[in-house]
């Protein structure tokens, strides 16, 4: 029997769509009401999935890639030229 460990954690892969979405928000400045509204999805239902309460599915992600005017897969990745994030300590580690 191997010790081989996966790939990928669990969650993380919902963890890094939900920073990519966000970053998406952020850099569209649109806010979860707003991209509800232009989905027509709830704004909780946006804050569960951005929050990492609840997964994205394929359908959500489609509507709100629509609505960004981007494809399903730049909505998946990280937008080019976000920053990293900063501590609140000013440390870039």
């Amino acid at each position: 029997m191997s010790n081989i460990s996966p790939l990928v954690s669990p969650g993380s892969a919902r963890t890094d769509i939900a920073a990519a979405v966000r970053a998406h928000l952020a850099v569209a400045r649109v806010s979860d009401s707003e991209i509800g509204r232009r989905t027509g999805m709830s704004q909780s239902r946006i804050s569960r999935r951005t929050n990492e309460e609840v997964p994205f599915d394929a359908d959500d992600l489609g509507r709100i890639a629509s609505a960004l005017g981007i494809s399903y897969l730049e909505l998946i990745q990280m937008p080019t030229g976000v920053p990293p994030v900063v501590p609140n300590d000013g440390t870039t580690d």
